[in-house]
């Protein structure tokens, strides 16, 4: 929510807000990142963090519509 609401943000701007170790944030990140719900860029020394809107809306809309095709089997 943090991201959505911020937009971009750097790990150390993410501590600050969420009261994480700066450890627990990295690991985070780069979960989220793998699972490419977060996308990365550089600037300068800085690395910059925000949500990869296009891979969530087709990652939900994936998500929703395996629940909706059990929903009409009656599963």
């Amino acid at each position: 929510m943090i991201l959505h609401e911020s937009g971009r943000l750097n790990a150390s701007e993410i501590v600050k807000k969420t009261k994480l170790s700066q450890p627990t944030v990295s690991h985070h990140l780069k979960v989220l990142r793998e699972a490419e719900i977060v996308v990365s860029e550089k600037k300068g020394k800085e690395v910059y963090y925000s949500l990869s809107a296009k891979h969530i809306a087709s990652c939900c809309g994936d998500f929703a519509g395996f629940f909706s095709k059990n929903a009409r089997k009656g599963s």
